[in-house]
């Protein structure tokens, strides 16, 4: 799964993208499992890799599609708090999508489509 959070990372050594790797894996229970190939894990593992993926790239913006579709509720609040933290932390806006209702208490704005 390492291989596929950095696919857009070019320079690693210049970066802080392995203590963030390390920390947000960590946090979303899936650092053990960052040696192993994404086709031999869960959904809701390769989902919360993609979640750290999208966290350790530097942008201004997060765009989440469905992130905790396959996530059990203690995941969901786990990367749900962790993504709320990094885009405080780094000012970053946040954008989720989600066809079901949003399964935390948040002060975000919800925009029906």
């Amino acid at each position: 799964m390492k291989e596929n959070i950095f696919l857009r990372v070019f320079n690693i050594k210049n970066q802080p993208f392995l203590s963030f790797l390390e920390q947000y894996s960590k946090r979303l229970g899936i650092f053990e499992l960052l040696d192993k190939k994404a086709m031999n894990c869960s959904y809701g593992e390769r989902q919360r890799a993609a979640i750290v993926r999208s966290l350790i790239h530097p942008s201004d913006f997060l765009l989440f599609d469905e992130c905790f579709s396959h996530l059990d509720q203690d995941n969901k609040r786990q990367a749900f708090q962790l993504i709320h933290e990094v885009a405080n932390e780094f000012q970053k806006a946040v954008l989720f999508f989600e066809l079901n209702d949003f399964p935390f208490e948040h002060n975000y704005k919800i925009l029906h489509l």
